[in-house]
């Protein structure tokens, strides 16, 4: 039976240790990955499922020590991609860290080692798009300009054109006059968690930048109020 390509399944056997593995802390997948092409497929769907799952994402920068978590309203399927996966979290911003940005800003943020050894994980072609992944490496000063990143579905904002707003992030509906309540993710993130969310957005006192799942991924560093925000679409 005919091999595999080398690069296909050395490709997915990098995404196993990239997803379920500290890279550098185990031997390589490499040499046990399956070649047959049949069983390669296989373990490529799995892989794909998994990964896309809603779970957290190694390409978060170790530095931002994103480990207390105050609020979580995210969804996860185990179908995987396709914008079925969610998330608005919301994090403790650690002391250290919050002293490191707020003393070095861009600079400390822009060189976070984690951040630039991170090899971001790209789709093969003919598959544009499916599991592509990034680290968070371009930051930039608050606020989040309402532009085609922040839109989910497109550069076309279906609630507001001239600032960010949760429902476009999320890919919202709007409601029709007499049709049934649209299911819309941003409505399931708490009033008072949306509402401070967006004057952080709106406001100077951070930073934010786009990475993960397909480069659009946010995380948004909150100083005056000691938060990190990481808002995912998957």
């Amino acid at each position: 039976m005919a091999q595999a390509p080398e690069s296909e399944f050395e490709m997915i056997a990098s995404l196993i240790e990239t997803r379920f593995f500290l890279r550098g802390k185990m031997p390589s997948l490499i040499p046990i990955m399956p070649k047959s092409p049949r069983l390669l497929h296989l373990v490529a769907a799995v892989l794909v499922v998994l990964v896309l799952s809603g779970c957290s994402s190694l390409e978060i920068p170790e530095e931002l020590k994103m480990d207390e978590l105050r609020y979580d309203a995210s969804t996860s399927h185990s179908v995987g991609s396709a914008g079925l996966n969610k998330g608005f979290k919301v994090y403790e911003l650690d002391d250290d860290v919050a002293d490191l940005v707020n003393s070095r800003g861009l600079e400390f943020l822009n060189t976070m080692p984690s951040a630039l050894s991170y090899k971001p994980v790209k789709s093969k072609p003919g598959y544009e798009g499916s599991i592509d992944r990034y680290s968070f490496t371009e930051w930039q000063s608050l606020p989040v300009p309402q532009d085609a990143r922040w839109n989910y579905n497109s550069s076309y904002p279906k609630f507001d054109r001239e600032r960010p707003v949760l429902a476009d992030y999320y890919g919202g509906h709007p409601r029709l006059v007499g049709a049934d309540p649209a299911s819309n993710f941003h409505e399931a993130i708490d009033p008072a968690q949306r509402e401070r969310f967006q004057r952080v957005i709106l406001g100077k006192g951070g930073y934010f930048s786009y990475g993960g799942f397909r480069n659009k991924e946010l995380i948004v560093i909150d100083l005056d109020g000691n938060k990190i925000y990481h808002l995912y679409v998957r």
